[in-house]
């Protein structure tokens, strides 16, 4: 059963359409990164030398998608808050869609626990493993790109705390880029999970954005690697993301429970 969702979310042209979306904003921050820290200052000041306009080109972590440095941040608000949309089209409300057409297998569930956890699983590995595979391509066209990128948007912050981050940004972002990953399969997880509790369309949409939006004043801290919060701080911010998440799952698993 697992295999069969799983092979659902490989195979369906719309999830196909939507990380492709995705990956061009991506790909489309690396422009604006790439025009705001190297072609205008080529551009303002003519015959610069290369080696003093790279001093002005962003290292490759800094300029990557997830350090939110373009200009005005449209890439990134284009995804971090449109996120629900693409988790929900990407198959966290396919249970709504099964239940509105009849074609619910939560009947099936009653004599096992085995569909029931095959979603939820085959959510949680599609989200993960497709965001790290989308945020991974921007990283590597960005090592390439500003390979000779100099620019540390850190590098003369001596007051703060010198976080993992700022240390070691090439490593650091490969940690931020699993991160994102599992962060966003999680909230995509507790979106299957409330389909199978309330399996109504509009109601789910409504739920996911609404606690999607009420975290937004934090989540930019559990994304993005290079900012001035302390390792406490983005600890505290990651309870305060995974809370309803858990709780939304749990009390899912004991309903379901109940069904049976």
């Amino acid at each position: 059963m697992f295999a069969y969702e799983l092979y659902k979310r490989l195979h369906r042209k719309r999830n196909l359409i939507v990380l492709l979306f995705m990956l061009t904003i991506m790909l489309w921050d690396v422009y604006l990164v790439f025009k705001d820290s190297y072609i205008n200052p080529a551009n303002i000041y003519p015959g610069t030398p290369m080696s003093l306009v790279y001093k002005w080109t962003y290292i490759p972590p800094d300029a990557a998608f997830l350090s939110g440095l373009s200009h005005g941040h449209i890439p990134q608000t284009i995804i971090i808050w449109l996120m629900p949309i693409y988790l929900l089209l990407l198959g966290a409300g396919d249970h709504c869609a099964e239940h509105a057409s009849h074609m619910d297998d939560m009947t099936k569930m009653r004599s096992s626990h085995k569909i029931y956890y095959a979603k939820l699983l085959a959510q949680f590995l599609y989200i993960t493993i497709t965001f790290i595979i989308l945020a991974t391509i921007n990283y590597l066209v960005c090592l390439v790109v500003f390979r000779h990128g100099q620019y540390a948007s850190n590098m003369y912050k001596d007051n703060l705390p010198l976080l993992l981050s700022n240390r070691k940004p090439y490593i650091s972002y490969i940690t931020f880029i699993i991160l994102f990953g599992l962060l966003s399969a999680c909230y995509a997880t507790a979106i299957t999970a409330l389909s199978t509790l309330i399996p109504f369309r509009l109601i789910v949409w409504i739920v996911s954005f609404y606690f999607w939006y009420s975290q937004l004043s934090y989540l930019p801290d559990l994304y993005q690697p290079y900012t001035e919060v302390t390792f406490a701080m983005r600890l505290h911010n990651l309870v305060l993301y995974m809370i309803p998440l858990l709780i939304v799952i749990i009390i899912s698993v004991i309903v379901n429970k109940v069904r049976r």
